[in-house]
């Protein structure tokens, strides 16, 4: 058993990063297409970057998924160009 809790969960971890992987790599040569890739809403969110492109990651600070997803999100936000914008949005569940 690992330090952290359940054996199989470091398992499903590195399942899901290896499946989203393999599907970054596979949208990475593709032109998204509305309706196919992402919806359209009817009535555009207003951003705080103008014409930057803009990146909100929704987490929770008692989540330990969301914890260990951290070191990949930093990474990531590192090797994105001047226009896009990345915001930390921390989830709220309870009053």
């Amino acid at each position: 058993m690992n330090p952290r809790g359940k054996p199989w969960a470091r398992r499903i971890g590195c399942a899901v990063l290896a499946a989203s992987s393999l599907c970054a790599a596979a949208a990475a040569g593709q032109e998204f297409q509305a309706g196919r890739h992402f919806a359209l809403l009817p009535v555009p969110v207003e951003t705080a970057g103008g014409d930057a492109v803009e990146v909100v990651e929704v987490f929770s600070h008692a989540c330990v998924h969301c914890y260990s997803f951290e070191p990949l999100v930093t990474a990531w936000q590192r090797r994105q160009p001047a226009d896009v914008r990345f915001e930390r949005l921390p989830a709220t569940f309870n009053a």
